[in-house]
């Protein structure tokens, strides 16, 4: 028998959630219990817990941000569509990037294409020329407020 194991749950919610960190703890001590009433000797600890990745703990909040001013604005400029913040399905590297590595990101920003993750994913041609002219804009439009740090 092992004398040692590791289990990673990957939980999804949106930030701003007010039971996240209940959730969190609920759910150590659900597995901590488990485990003991399997093997008494045994331990469970968190090794790690990280909000979601969100630039706001709120849509208007995220709204706010001028990261994501500035790519709404070029969105809208580019496409004639307007932009809305939401919540991103699916896991990222963004939620370490932005957590553990203090990086700002946006998820789900560019071009977008067919047949995610698989083997024959692609991204349209058109797509990835308005992502190109979104993100320049966007880069523009917030050259002068990194200049002045």
């Amino acid at each position: 028998m092992p004398d040692w194991c590791e289990a990673t749950l990957d939980l999804r919610f949106p930030r701003g959630a007010s039971t996240a960190e209940e959730l969190v703890e609920a759910l150590a001590r659900a597995v901590s219990d488990w485990v003991r009433e399997q093997e008494p000797a045994a331990t469970v600890r968190l090794l790690r817990w990280s909000s979601p990745a969100a630039l706001g703990d709120t849509p208007e909040a995220a709204l706010a941000d001028p990261l994501v001013q500035a790519v709404a604005s070029a969105r809208e400029a580019v496409l004639g569509l307007p932009s809305y913040p939401e919540t991103a399905p699916g896991g990222t590297n963004g939620t370490v990037l932005l957590n553990e590595g203090r990086i700002r990101t946006l998820i789900e920003c560019g071009p977008g294409g067919g047949l995610s993750h698989e083997p024959f994913e692609f991204v349209d041609r058109d797509d990835l020329v308005d992502g190109a002219r979104i993100l320049s804009r966007a880069i523009l439009a917030l050259l002068p407020g990194l200049a002045a740090r």
